[in-house]
This record gives structure tokens, C-alpha cells and sequence, in this order.
């Protein structure tokens, strides 16, 4: 990314927003008077209108014009480290990189430093810009030891610093050192130490606490194991060490150009209640959709799914089934687990409806399966299953005094942000005025939870009305940021939750940071945030359980039927009407 790109507009939505970054500590008692945290601008209208202008004025591309007011208001309130990192963004933005540099240095050490797009790298990349080389490095030193705050990846692959790629003490600190001349056992080794320090460097729990003793237990017998495994086997293991930490967005992947490459199943897998089915296929293997999944190279389907969810790191445990059954078409997975012998073609057993189990040999591809449930051939597309590609739109159902809402990701559309679109929402709540809304958030597999404020107040607000009714669907998709969501609409909304438990929500683990192994290439994330959103005290659920439980089963699926809405129905008709 580029940092000019940004700046403006983020120094503007920072400084318009409600303080939501929390503070660091900026005066120390044992050498300054109590005093001292005593001041304030000598005329606060003033201060308060030029804040607001000087934002206004850099995100419109008038730095100049800003650069006095920035200057005014860091001088007279200098404890808000939102007034530096404005300050920060005008001096970038007129190329006077040193002072620009120091401004967002200072805001980071008053805000607790946010994320590592926000102040230590734009820090560091005034400070090149300025010729300070040193500086620049030594800041994403501190933020990758230190701080434990800045991806590697990231910094790695930011255009912003690509004049530093050729450094080696750079490529070390992004974790990208020169593996030339390196054995597989040695870089093997590397690896599986790489991955136990970024889980000690970046996760919220371990930061300053040891690891748990089965985690270091695997890890030790990893290393010393390398010799005899196969590489599939080393990346089902890494996996397993990770399995121990019971946090979700924590993980190793294959990719197509890792050391051990991704091949695939050409299908998508879906645990139904009567058993695992493919839903989706490749051309050339779409007749088998429909079809049940018996076994895999002999193996039992559930007990293939089983072996591989005994090496997931997840919260809540239908994120077993929403991560498992992505596993269960990984070929090197499967090969590392001993239920496969080649990444090339696998032998699957498969019984279509009312016929007899048949194996077949089935070549692997690369081909990336959706997560979700996909609209089918030649069955009317039930309305859970349209437009999933939309990430937020609406329907009027007249025939229920209702209006259907699907959230699909909790992030922007191209041409509307979920802010506009809660706002639109919120005008045709109050046209239609509808007796109940629907939120279906069964696809939703997380986003931004910092863009959805304006959203909740929709639904909140509805909710309040008198003889209003909110139903919120949820499912094993329901995931991270929109765990979030639906943990808010739980406390503050008057709602009833159908479907099935998410896979996340209440007290979890998210906000995950990217990383590359050095030797394999392998991608991977580890969780490093603890989100706890609950106002209930001691709160740690990690699912969501519905007032409502319903199971969409295959039966239901392929013949194009949502009992999920089916039991909305009834329920609001069981309401009566209107009173």
C-alpha cells in the first residue's frame, strides 16, 4: 500500500471519530508534578474548530493550508496523540519527512502505537523518505520484537520499503532471510522455529506468559522428528502445535507455490446431518454433486474429517465443521495425516441418492472451494442462497410484514460503505415500516469490525420499537468480525437468533497477523487479539448458541428448502398481526 494514499483520510476519520483509541500513559509521577496533567487550550471553541478544520483541510489535499492549524492545536493539547498523528500526516504530505516522522512517533507512543499501518510505518517511512536509514530500521525492529504489533509480511511486500530488500538485516526482520544453501532439515527446522516465535511474538496470550507445555511438547518433538517426515507430514504437525492454543484464525496453509504445493478435491464439501455431501464441484465433476461422501482412499468420511479437525486451532466447535470440511479436500493434508498416498489423484467413495456406494479415482487440482453454501442447478434458488456476493442487501417481504436483510461480509461494497448502506436501511425501515426484520448472517464470515457501528444502531434501533420484532439467522459461517456483530446484537438488541451455534462470538481470539515461513514458503496466521465484547461478566462463551436451534439438512438443501426461514415464518405468524 501506499502510505500517501491513505493518510489524509485516515488522519481526518480519526480525528472526526469518538476517541476510539485508547490512550497510553504520558505523564510519569515520579518525575512530573500532578499539575502538569492539568491543561487545556485557553479557548476551547477555537482549538475545537481548528482541529476540525486542519482535518478537513488535509483530507481535501490542502496540506499547506493545514500545517499552521496542525501545528496549533498539537501545541496547545499536546497529551492527544490524535492532534500528532494529524500533525504527522500534513508534514508527510508536504514532504517534510523528519518532522513527519516524529510527529507519528509521537502519536504512536500516546495511542499505544494501533496497528502497523497506522503510525510506527508511516513513521518509518518518513524516516526513509528523509534519508534516515538507520531510524527507519530500527523502528520495525522495535515493532517486530517489541511491540508485537506489525505484520512481517506486510512490511516485506509494502512498495514503501521495497528500496530495503536487498538488505539482509531488513529481509531478517521481516522474516524473510536468504535460504540459499540451506538443507530441507535445517530449513525444516527454521521454519517450525519461525512458527513457535511468531506465536510467541504476536498472540495475546503469550506475549509475556509461557507456552502451553503440550504446545512445547510438540514443538520439541517436531524439530527433533524432521529427519524421519515427510513435508506433508511437518505441515499436518505444525498445524497439530497449533491445535493446542484452541484460538481461531490461527493456522498453516499450502499454496500453490509452497514447498508443498496445494492440490485439491475438485469438490466443496458440506456437513449435513445425514452425513458429508458434495455441493459444488468442478466442470467434469458436477454430476457428483448431490452425492454423499463415503470414505476417502478407505477411510470413513467422518473419521477422515475427524483426523483432520484434530489438528485445527479454532473456538467455537462448529468452526469443526466450517474450517474441517475445507481440510477434508486438501490433498497434502490429507497425504500428511497417512489417509492419503499421492497429492495427484485421490480415491474417493461416493453414494448418490437411492444408489449404491461407488469408488473412483479423481485427479487433485488447485481450484479454491467457496465456504459457503452454493445456489444449485435446477432447483429454484431459495432467498438464502441469492446474490451471495453482495456484501449487504435487502428485500421486502410483504407477505410477512418484513423486510429481509442478508450480511453477507461485514466490509463495503465498491460503490456504497456498510455506513451508507445502514443509513439507507435505516430510511427504509422507517417508509416500509415493517413489523419484523430479518438479518440473515449465515454467510458472513467476518470483515472490519470497526465499520459496522452504524449498522448495529440500525438494528438496535428496530429492535426498540413497540411491536417491532428482529430475527438474526446464524450459522457455522457466522465467523470473527461478524461474531462480533452478532455478541453486540445480543446485548443491546431485543433479538431472537435462529439457525444454527457460529463458529465464533462473545470471548474469542482474532484479529490475525500474516505470516511466510522462510524455508517452505508455507502462509500462515497467528490470532493476536482476545476480543470480548460481552457486557456479561465472565462472558466466555466462543459460540452463540440460537433461541431457535434448526439444521438445514441435505435433504432439505437439494430440493432447494430453507427450514432456517421456514421456522421465521412461523414464528412471526404465531405473533398474529399487527396490533
Amino acid at each position: 500500500m501506499r502510505h500517501a494514499n491513505w493518510i489524509c483520510t485516515a488522519a481526518s476519520a480519526l480525528l472526526l471519530s469518538a476517541h476510539a483509541l485508547a490512550g497510553a500513559q504520558h505523564y510519569d509521577p515520579r518525575t512530573q508534578s500532578p499539575l502538569t496533567l492539568l491543561t487545556a487550550p485557553a479557548d476551547p471553541l477555537a482549538y475545537f474548530d481548528a482541529r476540525k478544520r486542519a482535518a478537513e483541510l488535509v483530507n481535501g489535499g490542502r496540506a499547506a493550508e493545514a500545517e499552521p492549524l496542525a501545528e496549533q492545536v498539537a501545541r496547545e493539547y499536546p497529551r492527544d496523540g490524535e492532534n500528532w498523528y494529524l500533525l504527522g500526516a500534513v508534514k508527510s504530505a508536504l514532504k517534510k519527512h523528519a518532522e513527519a516522522a516524529a510527529a507519528f512517533e509521537r502519536a504512536g507512543t500516546l495511542l499505544g502505537w494501533g496497528g502497523p499501518a497506522a503510525f510506527a510505518a508511516a513513521a518509518a517511512t518518513d524516516h526513509l523518505k528523509a534519508g534516515d536509514r538507520r531510524a527507519a530500521l530500527d523502528l520495525l525492529r522495535h515493532h517486530t520484537r517489541h511491540e508485537w504489533n506489525m505484520d512481517r509480511g506486510w512490511i516485506h511486500d509494502d512498495e514503501d520499503f521495497v528500496s530495503l530488500r536487498s538488505d539482509p538485516e531488513f529481509l531478517e526482520i521481516a522474516g524473510r532471510p536468504n535460504t540459499t544453501g540451506w538443507s530441507r532439515d535445517y530449513g525444516w527446522r527454521r521454519d517450525v522455529d519461525f512458527l513457535r516465535d511468531e506465536v510467541k511474538r504476536l498472540n495475546a496470550d503469550y506475549r509475556t506468559s509461557p507456552l502451553p507445555p503440550e504446545f512445547e511438547r510438540r514443538y520439541e518433538e517436531l524439530k527433533r522428528s524432521v529427519p524421519q517426515l515427510s513435508d506433508e507430514q511437518i505441515y499436518v504437525r505444525m498445524n497439530g502445535m497449533l491445535a493446542v492454543l484452541q484460538q481461531g484464525h490461527t493456522q498453516v496453509r499450502a499454496l500453490s507455490t509452497t514447498r508443498v504445493p496445494f492440490k485439491g478435491l475438485p469438490f466443496q464439501f458440506w456437513a449435513f446431518p445425514e452425513g458429508i455431501f458434495i455441493v459444488a464441484a468442478l466442470e467434469g465433476h458436477q454430476a457428483l454433486v448431490g452425492s454423499r461422501l463415503v470414505g476417502i482412499e478407505g477411510v470413513a468420511a467422518e473419521e477422515a474429517l475427524r483426523q483432520v479437525n484434530a489438528n485445527q486451532s479454532v473456538d467455537g466447535d462448529n468452526e469443526y465443521l466450517f474450517e474441517g470440511t475445507r481440510r477434508l479436500r486438501d490433498a497434502p493434508y490429507l497425504v500428511g495425516l497417512g489417509i492419503a498416498r499421492s497429492t495427484e489423484s485421490l480415491q474417493v467413495t461416493v453414494q448418490a441418492p437411492g444408489g449404491s456406494p461407488r469408488s473412483l479415482t479423481v485427479e487433485t487440482s488447485p481450484w479454491t472451494a467457496s465456504t459457503r453454501l452454493q445456489p444449485l442447478k435446477g432447483v429454484e434458488t431459495p432467498l438464502y442462497l441469492r446474490d451471495l456476493e453482495q456484501a449487504h442487501w435487502h428485500q421486502a417481504l410483504p407477505a410477512h410484514d418484513a423486510l429481509y436483510v442478508q450480511l453477507n461480509q461485514v466490509a463495503d461494497e465498491r460503490d456504497e460503505s456498510l455506513t451508507q448502506y445502514a443509513l439507507r436501511l435505516r430510511g427504509v425501515l422507517r417508509d416500509s415500516a415493517p413489523r419484523n426484520l430479518v438479518l440473515d448472517m449465515r454467510h458472513n464470515a467476518g470483515g472490519s469490525t470497526h465499520i459496522y457501528a452504524e449498522f448495529v444502531r440500525t438494528m438496535i434501533g428496530f429492535s426498540l420499537l413497540p411491536n417491532r420484532r428482529l430475527y438474526v439467522l446464524i450459522g457455522r459461517n457466522t465467523y470473527s468480525a461478524a461474531g462480533n456483530l452478532i455478541t453486540e446484537l445480543e446485548q443491546l438488541a431485543d433479538a431472537v437468533f435462529v439457525g444454527e451455534a457460529s463458529s465464533e462470538c462473545c470471548t474469542f481470539y482474532g484479529s490475525p497477523s500474516p505470516f511466510t515461513l522462510p524455508y517452505s514458503k508455507l502462509w500462515g496466521r497467528v490470532s493476536t487479539k482476545k476480543w470480548s465484547l460481552s457486557r456479561k461478566g465472565h462472558d466466555f462463551r466462543r459460540e452463540l448458541n440460537p433461541h431457535a436451534p434448526v439444521l438445514i439438512r441435505a435433504t432439505d438443501y437439494f430440493a432447494g428448502r430453507d427450514p432456517v426461514m421456514e421456522t421465521v415464518v412461523r414464528l412471526i405468524e404465531r405473533e398474529g398481526p399487527r396490533r
